[in-house]
């Protein structure tokens, strides 16, 4: 990204065939590295023929291997990118298999930590990797992890004044997680202060997303 501090771009949503709103499709485009170690050239003389035995090779004559360089500040780019992108097409699944959940929350994870070793990473890449955490152990019925990522979702959104579209969204998680369980009450309260975010928003589409991703849960 252009500006580390910022990942609006990165999370905006974008909506499936299905309609639905959807929170953040990261940018796939990642910068790569042209450099290559080139392959050392053969002997330009003929061999000379010899009939006795071949020996067999050893670790000096076997013929080594090419390196290739690695780029590992792009590779985080790209998983970063990728896990949390094919983590959000097994949530949208609907007939998810017993693998599907454990690969929809390793992807979750597998984001999170890859976000985690960029350079640019700031709270409100970890505010919105939390958020998906919560949203793929909700979707796994598992609601104690569940809970544990929505409250971290909002305690990054909150201590870091990231926004009010990323603490609504951190509200949202929690609405979503009491609407699992069963707590209307508390489902309701959360709600409440997850409008109250959105009418902060200042991006008219990012506004009416929130409300209503917000509503769909009341």
């Amino acid at each position: 990204m252009e500006d580390p501090d910022e990942i609006d771009e990165v999370i905006k949503k974008s909506r499936r065939k299905t309609g639905r709103p959807r929170l953040g499709r990261f940018r796939r485009s990642v910068e790569t590295s042209d450099e290559a170690v080139a392959a050392a050239s053969p002997d330009d003389e003929e061999p000379i023929a010899d009939d006795s035995p071949e020996e067999p090779a050893t670790e000096e004559s076997a013929t080594e291997e090419e390196e290739i360089p690695f780029d590992a500040a792009a590779a985080h780019r790209v998983f970063s990118v990728e896990a949390f992108n094919s983590a959000w097409d097994l949530i949208e699944k609907t007939d998810r298999s017993d693998d599907d959940i454990d690969e929809m929350i390793d992807l979750a994870h597998a984001s999170a930590w890859h976000w985690a070793q960029r350079g640019d990473v700031g709270p409100k890449n970890r505010a919105i990797s939390a958020w998906q955490l919560s949203r793929v152990y909700a979707e796994a019925g598992r609601y104690e992890e569940a809970e544990r990522w929505a409250n971290r979702s909002l305690e990054l959104s909150e201590s870091n004044d990231v926004g009010p579209v990323f603490t609504g969204y951190a509200y949202e998680a929690l609405a979503r997680l009491a609407n699992e369980t069963g707590d209307t009450e508390k489902r309701d309260e959360w709600l409440a202060m997850g409008r109250a975010q959105a009418e902060l928003v200042d991006d008219k589409l990012d506004r009416v997303r929130l409300l209503g991703d917000l509503d769909d849960l009341s």
